[in-house]
């Protein structure tokens, strides 16, 4: 079985968004724990804890990617 090109881009895509919603999460709350995760053709569902408190999160990909966007472009400051 062999890989093709837009299978990596899509696994480095998704990889990105995952460290991009962790670090968002963690600058949120130090406390801030992320317990399950799962991605789905269209969003991305997060169940984190703070505080003893469940919480639960849906992000659609599309926000994610401009997001992503925007923070690469204010990091090279563009």
């Amino acid at each position: 079985m062999s890989i093709n090109s837009s299978e990596v881009a899509l696994l480095i895509q998704k990889t990105v968004y995952l460290q991009i919603l962790r670090a968002v999460l963690e600058l949120v709350s130090n406390n801030a724990k992320i317990v399950l995760e799962e991605q789905e053709e269209k969003k991305r569902y997060v169940k984190y804890q703070h505080n003893k408190y469940t919480f639960e999160a849906e992000y659609l990909n599309h926000n994610i990617k401009i997001e992503c966007q925007n923070i690469l472009l204010s990091y090279l400051e563009l």
